[in-house]
């Protein structure tokens, strides 16, 4: 067997295991996001989504936590993981929110939350 072949292969693992842990990581931060998100009525908590395009302003309807997690994981099926993706939230109001507006979340708590997930799949 030629080391290309042997290369190859390697190259193929490795992507494949790429692919999950980032699937892994949008799934989980998301997840995090959704659970940690500070509660009124329920839009922001609901909007946060995954998309390809960073210039994406969509804002979702209220729907359960349950909903958004799995339409993350739904949005990162089938696409190649090995390329950028963003996890956005459109709300007109998520940057107050981000900056410790909410009696329920302090200031920073996205940071955190990025930060502990990094940390959970990737080790880092």
């Amino acid at each position: 067997m030629g080391s290309g072949v042997f290369t190859k292969g390697v190259k193929k693992e490795l992507i494949g295991y790429v692919q999950e842990l980032n699937l892994e990581f949008g799934t989980t931060l998301v997840r995090s996001l959704t659970n940690i998100n500070p509660l009124d009525t329920g839009l922001s908590r609901s909007n946060w989504h995954i998309t390809f395009t960073p210039d994406s302003n969509n804002i979702l309807p209220v729907s359960s936590n349950i909903g958004t997690v799995g339409n993350a994981a739904v949005m990162l099926q089938g696409k190649d993981l090995t390329k950028d993706f963003n996890i956005v939230n459109n709300v007109p109001y998520i940057v107050p929110l981000l900056n410790g507006h909410s009696k329920q979340a302090k200031r920073g708590w996205m940071d955190r939350s990025i930060s502990h997930n990094l940390d959970k799949v990737y080790g880092v």
